[in-house]
């Protein structure tokens, strides 16, 4: 086979400690990120250093067996790659199903999808898994998942599958037998094509589909790609000619030792461009996006400069003896750190700093362990070197055993969680207002249009408007009978995730448009209807910084005010934990030992509250409501009262607790309107009728809503058939 490139140096395709010392750059990103560590909000992109090392690296191997043989040795290359990355993986997998089975109950595992999470991980297709989980605003949270951070070598060994046959493919269809340089462009081009394309698929899925963007290995190649770009381009590029050959003629030793450091340059360039990102990246950066380029392409540099001038300061600092030991045990360390410290997490709800490194520390000792004792002797034993029939046969069965496991603790997760002890927080996750959380009722995240749905005295011609989010919605179960026995018509105007904050909202880096549009057109039609009394209800749980708060809801008042000129009332927002509450009871049920935590919060004070009661203080018609002592007594929230689960979820109540609160919701109500008489005289029964839509399109009607969604899934049928007030076996964490 023809020489296909020059850029790097022979050593450059054995051990490179440059590489070494950059593997530890990138681990120690991804743990301090993991670990909250200040000034590191950008850690993450440690995954996109691996990416393009792993392009590298491989591509150049592959390139050099093609050198020396003139072919790849598939089975040869499969063989070590199963040898150094199995082991590891079935060992760490294992011990956290141990761990998981006594820590998580059955109903958290079911829910969190725990179980099916393992499964694909042992099968290196948990980025899969984790690229069609549901986004909805209720999916499980994928940052409580002890098998995440697998996403990531599920694409590498997805890379390593194709990309051996990609370079053969390439070269047979258009190289030409000692021509090097057809075959070095047609390999760039190749390269190339994967990175544009790939890129483009990235950029285009991300505002759209960030799950895609995030976690496929098709949206994610391009990284590769571009590590193997680096190996195959031109020597000349980035000094490196310069810096190795020695050919400066009549040139002093003084100009040499310049070009050479010169040819460093670009390696410092890309050091400060991965140390600027993991300090300025956060999670509201747009990512991957464009912004990725930026650790991709600067990995490159390092990459480069290592090969064209490895005894450089920065070659010295790649190479100190902490780095290459962090970097030696990269892969290891990243398979147990993020398990240890999502368990750590369920164990003791709130973690600081000094543990959360405790938990980094052993983490780093289990996979120096794992590496010693496990990866290391089994990589390198000679009987597997010398047979791919063993390795692959090795393969297979560590393969077998970590599906299997998975597959025992998810059946037998799905059968306890069904038993009544367990079942009543299932219930709990699936007890929410079903009639207006659906499709004609609320919007999703990029749907502008306002969709008003009537429920109540549904032929009364004044109508209640509740607006705002989820946290809006939560309270329909109390108001739609409060309204019904008043004999006014409830219309409610939702969309999920969108703040009644008159602030630019952003999500990921990306302005969410589509919320100030909607928010727009929702106070349009408050305006069009005329209510009697417009409820407004929205979390406390965005982004907003202190000053987009105060002038965005002071903005929003305005408006509401002038939309709704009867009365407005603005609900303080829920009460909430730092923790999932159905998650924390069902815990304690299970290993009550291990769950310290008594599962009760106390009602925090609330700045935004008090930036509505001042903006609300500016008008007649605007007035607020506080019913947090009515949810939780004595300002302290058990979870469970009165054998009803409280909450779905951290923050959200259960359709069962909130129709307890009918009562006190309909005083305020009484409270409200009240108020409209005092302050506006003209305010009489019949004296103006609101608007009511008079199209389904317009409105959805309560019954035509019923109609329409006597098919719905069967956790929405099950909450409104089996509330979360079931009676529990004795032991059971009621308060």
């Amino acid at each position: 086979m023809t020489d296909l490139h020059r850029a790097p140096t022979p050593d450059s395709l054995t051990f490179r400690p440059d590489i070494e010392g950059l593997r530890g750059v990138a681990i120690l990103l991804v743990v301090a990120y993991h670990a909250a560590i200040p000034g590191l909000s950008g850690g993450y992109v440690g995954v996109d250093i691996f990416f393009v090392l792993s392009g590298y690296l491989i591509t150049g191997l592959l390139i050099r067996e093609l050198e020396q043989t003139g072919t790849i040795d598939f089975w040869r290359f499969y063989a070590r790659r199963a040898r150094r990355l199995l082991p590891g993986l079935t060992l760490a997998l294992l011990v956290v199903l141990i761990v998981c089975w006594a820590v998580y109950p059955p109903d958290e595992v079911v829910h969190g999808g725990f179980a099916t999470s393992a499964v694909s991980t042992a099968a290196y297709a948990s980025n899969v898994y984790f690229a069609r989980m549901p986004d909805g605003y209720f999916a499980p949270d994928r940052e409580k998942n002890p098998f995440l951070h697998t996403w990531s070598l599920s694409v590498e060994e997805q890379f390593y599958l194709v990309w051996p046959p990609f370079v053969i493919l390439v070269l047979s269809l258009f190289g030409r037998k000692n021509d090097k340089n057809r075959s070095r462009r047609r390999l760039l081009l190749g390269m190339a094509l994967v990175v544009v394309s790939s890129f483009a698929l990235s950029l285009y899925w991300t505002p759209y589909r960030g799950s895609w963007a995030y976690f496929t290995s098709i949206a994610r190649a391009w990284e590769f790609a571009l590590g193997g770009f680096a190996v195959v381009l031109p020597e000349r590029i980035l000094f490196s000619r310069i810096a190795n050959n020695g050919s400066f003629g009549r040139w002093t030793n003084s100009v040499q030792l310049i070009v050479a450091k010169v040819a460093w340059f670009p390696g410092w360039i890309g050091l400060g461009g991965i140390v600027f990102a993991g300090i300025s990246f956060t999670k509201r950066t747009f990512f991957p996006g464009v912004a990725v380029l930026l650790p991709a392409i600067s990995t490159t540099f390092v990459l480069r400069a290592g090969a064209a001038h490895p005894s450089s300061s920065l070659g010295t600092i790649l190479r100190a003896r902490p780095l290459q030991n962090i970097g030696r045990l990269s892969y290891s360390w990243y398979l147990w750190h993020w398990s240890i410290f999502v368990v750590g997490a369920a164990l003791v709800t709130e973690t600081s700093l000094p543990l959360r490194i405790g938990f980094a520390t052993l983490s780093l000792a289990l996979s120096a362990a794992s590496y010693h004792f496990v990866e290391s002797p089994i990589r390198n034993a000679r009987k597997l070197a010398a047979s791919h029939a063993y390795s692959f046969g090795l393969a297979g069965l560590l393969a077998i055993l970590g599906i299997s496991s998975s597959l025992l603790w998810r059946q037998v997760s799905i059968r306890k969680a069904m038993e009544p002890a367990q079942r009543r927080f299932s219930l709990a996750r699936n007890d929410f207002a079903t009639s207006v959380i659906n499709d004609n009722c609320a919007n999703d995240v990029h749907d502008a249009r306002v969709r008003p749905c009537v429920f109540g005295a549904e032929n009364s011609s004044e109508a209640i408007v509740l607006l705002g989010d989820s946290h809006a919605a939560h309270w329909f179960p109390a108001l739609e009978p409060a309204a019904a026995k008043r004999r006014y018509s409830l219309i409610t105007i939702i969309k999920l995730g969108c703040p009644i904050v008159d602030s630019p909202l952003s999500s990921d880096g990306q302005v969410y448009v589509e919320c100030a549009e909607w928010r727009k057109g929702a106070l349009e039609k408050i305006r069009q209807i005329q209510p009697v009394l417009t409820i407004v209800s929205s979390t406390e749980r965005y982004w907003f910084q202190g000053q987009e708060w105060e002038d965005g809801i002071n903005k929003v008042v305005k408006s509401l005010a002038e939309a709704s000129p009867k009365i407005v009332m603005i609900l303080r927002d829920t009460p909430s934990a730092d923790f999932d509450i159905p998650s924390c009871l069902s815990r304690r049920l299970w290993r009550p030992f291990f769950i310290p935590s008594s599962c009760q919060f106390s009602v925090p004070a609330s700045k935004i509250y008090q930036l509505q009661v001042s903006a609300a203080a500016r008008f007649d018609n605007v007035i607020t409501a506080d019913l947090s002592l009515n949810i939780c007594p004595k300002g302290v929230c058990p979870g469970i009262r009165d054998n009803i689960v409280m909450y779905r979820d951290a923050d959200h109540l259960t359709a069962s607790y909130a129709r307890t609160l009918e009562d006190a919701l309909g005083l305020q109500i009484d409270t409200a309107l009240a108020r409209a008489h005092t302050t506006d005289p003209s305010f009489v029964r019949g004296d103006r009728q609101p608007r009511l839509p008079e199209r389904v399109g317009d409105a959805v009607p309560h019954q035509t809503l019923h109609l329409a969604h006597e098919s719905d899934s069967a956790s929405a049928s099950v909450s409104s058939q089996s509330p979360a007030t079931e009676p529990t076996e004795s032991g059971s964490p009621d308060h």
